[in-house]
């Protein structure tokens, strides 16, 4: 009986070169995306990473509409580039499809360069942009894009600079805190003048600018700026509320004339102008459709500031209100009966308000007169 060869054993044994393609280690790979508002330079990007016209680039924005991928590889390392759709508020189907495609695609990439155009000034925390509850997992790089070179300074340079204008900030920020806690004592009886209103916002501004110009300082620092970042956020804490609920409190009711509006002028103006007090008030309307009045003349606040002291109250029960009662001193005066009675307010909240007034009403006063 013939026997049938085995042709396993007619394969030959793995030579030097086969083990040394077994054993050679595999490339890295990591998959990055590019991603930033419409015409931004993602597509560019990734046309000169990868060395080829892969994406189209256009003067139109939103001609990528789908993720476009390109590779490059460097060594034993390859990099998968994401062009992702640009990251924007859908107005339509295809504009949501757009976004949720790149949104699916940040999820799984582990690194983000995010392209923000610097003449839009500092760009905004990405997950402000991508409309995330957090930031996303995957590390952010932010690339300023459509504007000259910038030549970095060495970090202990902006350190030392940062570290002085956290400094000044401290101290904006310790006056600051003067004013506002002398403006409640001064509503609770009724006292304040446009001048008060006015310094108030005038540090508040000034506060905010030097915040803006660390910010800067830490687009710079990277990684390195973290403890400062922290620092900074620590000092802003509340800042922007108090300058929005005493534009609201104290600005003349037109209707050509909105809150955002006297908040984006007020930004707009100068340093010297910030500085004079007759400017500002006539930039913001405070003293009457921009007739600049004496500045000790009296104002009534509205409430919105105060009302905003009230632990866990909700923004809509205190527009209703302020609606209702028109300032400071009617709501205060009324009873808890009456407070009931306005649209909104069980009688719970009617009474945890009027002893919430009553209690800033009689801390502040002690703080001025002690």
């Amino acid at each position: 009986m013939r026997s049938t060869p085995d042709r396993r054993l007619a394969t030959p044994p793995p030579g030097p070169a086969d083990e040394r393609r077994y054993l050679s280690p595999m490339p890295k790979t990591g998959h990055v995306a590019l991603a930033g508002v419409p015409n931004v330079g993602k597509s560019s990007l990734l046309n000169r990473l990868v060395g080829e016209h892969l994406a189209i680039v256009s003067p139109k924005p939103q001609a990528t509409r789908l993720p476009v991928v390109g590779l490059r590889t460097d060594g034993d390392t390859q990099f998968v580039f994401h062009d992702l759709p640009g990251l924007l508020e859908p107005r339509y189907m295809m504009q949501s499809r757009m976004r949720q495609a790149a949104l699916d695609q940040l999820a799984r990439s582990h690194a983000i360069v995010y392209l923000h155009p610097a003449p839009a000034g500092v760009a905004p925390p990405f997950e402000s942009l991508a409309g995330l509850e957090a930031p996303p997992r995957a590390p952010v790089v932010t690339v300023y894009t459509k504007t000259a070179r910038y030549q970095l300074e060495p970090i202990p340079s902006i350190l030392s600079r940062c570290n002085q204008a956290l400094q000044t900030l401290e101290r904006y920020r310790n006056r600051l805190d003067e004013v506002s806690t002398n403006l409640t004592s001064l509503e609770v009886e009724d006292l304040v003048t446009l001048r008060d209103v006015v310094t108030l916002l005038q540090r508040a501004e000034l506060v905010a600018r030097i915040s803006d110009e660390i910010e800067r300082y830490l687009v710079e620092l990277g990684t390195d700026g973290r403890l400062v970042r922290l620092q900074l956020r620590e000092l802003m804490a509340g800042v922007e509320d108090e300058r929005r609920l005493v534009v609201l409190d104290y600005l003349q009711s037109d209707a050509s004339w909105d809150l955002e509006q006297a908040i984006d002028t007020l930004s707009d103006l100068d340093m010297e102008d910030l500085l004079d007090q007759d400017k500002v008030a006539h930039a913001l309307h405070l003293s009457g459709h921009g007739q600049v009045d004496d500045m000790d003349a009296p104002l009534q606040p509205r409430g919105h500031r105060m009302l905003a002291r009230i632990p866990r109250m909700p923004e809509e029960m205190a527009d209703h209100l302020v609606a209702h009662y028109g300032s400071l001193e009617k709501l205060s005066r009324a009873s808890v009966e009456k407070l009931a009675s306005v649209e909104g307010l069980t009688e719970h909240w009617a009474l945890t308000i009027k002893d919430a007034l009553g209690r800033i009403a009689e801390s502040s006063i002690l703080d001025r007169y002690t």
